[in-house]
């Protein structure tokens, strides 16, 4: 599906959780913290603040077919939007140095105790 800048998105991952949008917003938005969230995430560093942030993943792949396989990859920060509690960044991978790529994190409240959880790549 386009998005509004005309970029295609490949790979969608959707996730309901048991919790308020304002709870998971808090964990989620914090933009170099995913190690305490994100599956595979060895560890996660952060160069900046706010818009322009660079953070850098060393990932182990969780689940076969590539698992315990490392690799790192960085992501800078291109936009964020507390009130649509979305947030836009660009994939820098050094095994793929032309590639353009920018993935999209997006909550949804489904009631007081439910939200949606969207990444978008």
């Amino acid at each position: 599906m386009p998005s509004k800048s005309g970029l295609m998105y490949y790979i969608t991952v959707t996730r309901e959780v048991d919790a308020p949008i304002g709870e998971l917003w808090g964990l989620v938005a914090g933009f170099g913290a995913e190690k305490a969230w994100y599956p595979g995430a060895k560890s996660v560093s952060l160069a900046g603040f706010g818009i322009g942030s660079i953070r850098t993943f060393s990932y182990v792949y969780p689940s076969w077919p590539k698992k315990d396989e490392e690799y790192s990859f960085s992501e800078e920060l291109t936009e964020c939007s507390a009130p649509k509690y979305s947030m836009t960044f660009r994939v820098c991978r050094p095994d793929y140095p032309d590639m353009v790529a920018f993935g999209t994190t997006a909550l949804t409240s489904l009631g007081p105790n439910k939200t949606r959880f969207d990444w978008k790549c």
